[in-house]
């Protein structure tokens, strides 16, 4: 029997005992495809760790585009890497000759190769991949990272053997489709950095996650916007405590900003006289989480996933201009059940203030956050993935 990572057996309640039978299947390559952000890279990278775990010859292969972000966050994975030229399909003609051109790419590709499954990540940049993988009549798994489907995972799930979301709510947003595609709750893919971290923070206490994170005793305020960073996250945050300057010597700030921000960020608190930690991306950002007394975040799905396993509070702030709305509906769950405090990006000055500094310095407010976080937390997604791709293959 092969069994996941399980949940740390301690006052959080029992962990969940869910038994995965082993099939006996090899797996020789699995090849992914997508990119654009880091939201929809991060759980190709947790599954791809896991296959590797449970089958340590296979190859993966990924397909992404030519982002610089996207060098970076794939940086030290096992993967054998392949740029596509694809742009966001703002020029629909030009977006159609560049997936046209890319089918072509990924077909020779999967032609020339033993390939087990073909794992979409979501986005524009895995259009070319599912194409060209249902051509070439190789087995796919779409991943939805959200709580509502994206719209290429809803375009092509008629041509899916399997749709992977993180959630009840995000199987129901495929209406229809689930009748004629197999559209399965397992949870989002963690990667091990993430268990790690929530073992790490499980075994120490308070005072001893700011020591190891360098905070002199401080609370520890970790801010981070995604992997591209979010201007009005950023500005926000720097106006709130700035303003505060009572709580200069009683907070430690670990601000992940984005490139564009980085230098400005770091400048305006070391001219204010802050202890902070300023740079543009985190490659060991679960360990920064589970250093943390309190994260403030955007809500993308990965993001709310791993907050909830590591089992840290957070003020989550999602971004309001996707037409879905669906970091919002992300939020929600972990909302409902305690784990979060979710504030209006427009509404993030006049209230944040209140509850950020509130939070920092109410141990049994954050404990009760704790608790519930790591009571809805999903810790075997992975495992979850790596069962499906064993049972198409067979």
């Amino acid at each position: 029997m092969i069994r996941p990572i399980q949940p740390i057996p301690s006052r959080y309640g029992p962990p969940r005992d869910v038994d995965f039978v082993a099939t006996g299947v090899k797996l020789n390559e699995v090849v992914f495809f997508g990119g654009g952000t880091g939201g929809h890279l991060t759980p190709g990278l947790a599954l791809a760790e896991k296959i590797l775990a449970r089958h340590p010859r296979c190859k993966l292969t990924l397909f992404r585009t030519h982002r610089e972000i996207e060098s970076v966050v794939t940086s030290g994975a096992h993967l054998d890497s392949h740029s596509l030229q694809i742009s966001p399909p703002r020029n629909p003609i030009k977006f159609v000759y560049q997936c046209g051109r890319a089918v072509d790419q990924i077909r020779k590709y999967l032609s020339s190769s033993s390939i087990d499954a073909a794992i979409g990540l979501g986005g524009y940049p895995s259009v070319p991949g599912i194409i060209a993988s249902r051509i070439e009549n190789v087995p796919i798994v779409l991943l939805e990272q959200n709580a509502i489907g994206g719209k290429v995972n809803r375009w092509f799930a008629p041509i899916a053997n399997w749709i992977a979301c993180p959630g009840e709510e995000s199987v129901q947003s495929f209406g229809a489709l689930k009748h004629i595609v197999n559209v399965v709750n397992t949870g989002n893919p963690l990667r091990i950095s993430v268990e790690e971290a929530r073992s790490w923070r499980f075994k120490r206490q308070p005072e001893v996650r700011r020591q190891q994170a360098g905070a002199l005793g401080r609370r520890v305020l970790l801010v981070v916007g995604g992997s591209q960073g979010s201007r009005p996250l950023n500005q926000g945050i720097l106006e709130l405590l700035l303003s505060a300057p009572q709580y200069r010597e009683k907070i430690f700030v670990i601000h992940v900003t984005g490139q564009q921000d980085e230098e400005p960020v770091r400048e305006a608190y070391k001219k204010a006289g802050w202890m902070a930690k300023v740079s543009a991306y985190e490659k060991n950002l679960p360990i920064l989480m589970a250093s943390a007394d309190l994260v403030v975040a955007r809500s993308g799905g990965s993001s709310v996933s791993e907050l909830a396993a590591v089992g840290v509070p957070s003020i989550l702030v999602p971004y309001p201009n996707h037409r879905d709305q669906h970091q919002s509906l992300n939020a929600r769950g972990l909302a409902l059940a305690g784990g979060c405090q979710i504030i209006d990006q427009n509404l993030f000055l006049a209230g944040a203030k209140e509850r950020v500094f509130e939070l920092l310095f109410d141990r049994r407010k954050r404990e009760y956050m704790e608790e519930a976080a790591l009571k809805y937390a999903r810790t075997d997604g992975a495992d979850r993935l790596v069962d499906l791709i064993e049972e198409i293959t067979v």
